[in-house]
């Protein structure tokens, strides 16, 4: 009885993904490609000269943006492989960030003035090295957390139903 004193667009459930799904939405769309540009330049500053590195580091580069923008959108229109097409891309992240970090790593380590009777290199290098590990450390725990999100959640499950196949069916006819 209730339904018939609601709004007409109100009859209609709200299809799409939402909650923490929009979150990654989100974060697939703005951050990550961000996250993929300042890799490129991270890249730029290492190998300068080397023009061979920059530019299978800049094809690695836009292919993770290309992936990240890609995911994003294939969860919005929810197809029905964008959450397979996700937990690749969270692999390829994590895979991606690992020499990212420690090129980076690297060359914070040799922006530090080296001189063997201070301390302040060995402070330096032990506070670029506890950022390396925070930062390995986010990017591991970023994609491992929201792979098993998508493997676990049952939200993911009913936005994203298993395709149906003909093993299933019950052939118990005689």
């Amino acid at each position: 009885m209730i339904d018939e004193f609601r709004k007409p667009f109100e009859l209609f459930e709200e299809k799409g993904i939402g909650g923490i799904l929009l979150i990654l939405f989100f974060m697939l769309i703005s951050i990550e490609p961000f996250l993929g540009i300042l890799s490129i330049a991270v890249g730029f500053n290492a190998y300068p000269d080397s023009k061979i590195f920059l530019t299978v580091f800049v094809v690695f580069s836009v292919a993770y943006i290309v992936f990240s923008l890609f995911s994003g959108i294939t969860l919005k229109k929810q197809y029905s492989f964008a959450v397979a097409a996700t937990k690749v891309f969270l692999v390829y992240r994590l895979i991606y960030f690992t020499p990212v970090l420690i090129i980076n790593m690297n060359l914070q380590i040799a922006a530090v003035p080296y001189d063997s009777l201070s301390p302040t290199y060995a402070n330096e290098s032990a506070s670029i090295m506890t950022s390396f590990i925070i930062n390995i450390s986010y990017v591991a725990l970023f994609s491992i957390g929201w792979y098993i999100y998508l493997v676990k959640s049952k939200k993911v499950q009913e936005a994203f139903p298993p395709k149906k196949t003909g093993l299933n069916i019950n052939q118990s006819g005689k």
